[in-house]
């Protein structure tokens, strides 16, 4: 079961950062690198990263439709594991996509209650740079893709 965890942090990393950069592609992203560009320039523009209001609600530009995206590898890996296996990848992706969306909403806000933590500062610096060079750091969560990659920028 552990390493069904560890595998599916790897995997969810992985199609994260290529989801990301899929979005920014404007040959190959269509519709969501229009909608990711909105994320960019209208929610939050290199000028004012961050805004003052609770947005742990907030659906930005273009979330509605990775989930199109993600779609295909759950029908994948629903067809490769075993129903138990399936049910446990499906449990912890949700949280790894929960834990995604909220790392990211925090990033954005002024008064976060995770500015107090050393990790989410620095988290919240490397997303911040993507946002001035979205060449860079396109992995929302951890940078390991970053890293493989060679993309990441601090």
């Amino acid at each position: 079961m552990i390493s069904l965890f560890i595998f599916n942090i790897f995997i969810f990393n992985f199609i994260e950062y290529q989801i990301h950069v899929l979005s920014h592609s404007s040959k190959y992203g269509g519709i969501l690198n229009k909608e990711h560009w909105k994320h960019h320039f209208i929610d939050y523009p290199p000028s004012k990263l961050t805004k003052k209001f609770n947005c742990m609600n907030y659906v930005s530009y273009g979330q509605l439709y990775y989930f199109t995206v993600i779609l295909p590898f759950y029908i994948i890996f629903y067809l490769l594991l075993s129903k138990y296996n399936f049910i446990l990848f499906l449990g912890e992706s949700s949280i790894y996509i929960y834990i995604t969306n909220t790392l990211h909403n925090h990033y954005h806000m002024t008064d976060s209650t995770l500015n107090k933590y050393r990790f989410f500062l620095i988290l919240k610096k490397y997303h911040h740079y993507h946002h001035i060079n979205t060449s860079k750091n396109y992995n929302i969560t951890l940078p390991i893709c970053d890293i493989l990659f060679n993309t990441f920028k601090y």
